[in-house]
């Protein structure tokens, strides 16, 4: 792990304290979900992906990447992995596939729901 990877997985920790909620995160193949902090991002902006075509998402929601209190990348199932959050911050929480992992590097991993 880089100097900056190092500091910016601490300082991430500082994020997640002020702006986290709690979620439930199950990996394909397992019964039990595991309960994450992670920062929800409900209002993610709207990419253009490589042949010209819009891409949404619902929600970007960002983990620690580690195994202790977060998501690994490495292990992050597309299609497969389901998040238990609400589309809205007072709304009701409802289970949803992971679309695509976003990012898996500096210390944390976003992924995108749909």
């Amino acid at each position: 792990m880089t100097v900056f990877d190092d500091s910016f997985e601490h300082g991430f920790a500082c994020l997640l304290e002020q702006h986290g909620e709690s979620v439930s995160y199950q990996f394909l193949g397992t019964d039990t979900p595991v309960s994450r902090t992670a920062i929800v991002d409900r209002n993610p902006p709207t990419t253009v992906d490589q042949v010209g075509e819009i891409v949404s998402y619902s929600l970007m929601i960002i983990f620690h990447n580690n195994e202790d209190d977060g998501i690994q990348s490495h292990v992050v199932n597309n299609g497969g992995d389901k998040i238990h959050v609400s589309l809205k911050t007072n709304g009701t929480a409802e289970w949803r596939h992971v679309y695509s992992l976003i990012e898996g590097d500096g210390g944390v991993t976003q992924v995108a729901v749909r």
